[in-house]
């Protein structure tokens, strides 16, 4: 397999907190069931062994309620978060991302716990390191 970038060097990518992406929208769902708010892909492979820092705010409106987030790269769950309150809160997460191949589809989904007028949000979703294979959509 063939890499195309030479910033991507033996290492391939490493994380930093040098933000690369930042999607700074605010998304809200008051669904039960996972709900798709950020989308994008890879836009060439990567090396083995790379990995890039993700972040992102997660909240409820009540201090009763869960929210849960989780991110996936291809389908398959790479990251997943749950958090009671209602003040923002920074999650942070090293992924490792490498082997997966140029069009791997990135996808970030929300939920609460309990519906009837409560919502999760997320906000200020961000990818970091010194360079990134992703585009969002």
């Amino acid at each position: 397999m063939g890499f195309s970038t030479p910033a991507l060097r033996k290492n391939g990518y490493n994380p930093t907190d040098d933000i690369l992406i930042l999607d700074s929208a605010t998304y809200k769902t008051d669904s039960t069931s996972y709900l798709e708010v950020i989308s994008g892909k890879m836009i060439e492979s990567v090396a083995p062994h790379s990995t890039l820092r993700f972040k992102a705010d997660i909240k409820t409106d009540s201090v009763s309620r869960t929210v849960y987030m989780r991110m996936k790269l291809g389908g398959t769950v790479v990251w997943s978060e749950s958090y009671e309150g209602n003040s923002y809160q920074l999650r942070t997460k090293d992924i490792e991302i490498g082997g997966y191949l140029r069009e791997t589809p990135l996808s970030v989904e929300l939920k609460i716990n309990i519906a009837g007028g409560f919502y999760a949000y997320l906000k200020n979703f961000s990818i970091c390191g010194k360079q990134s294979p992703f585009v969002l959509d």
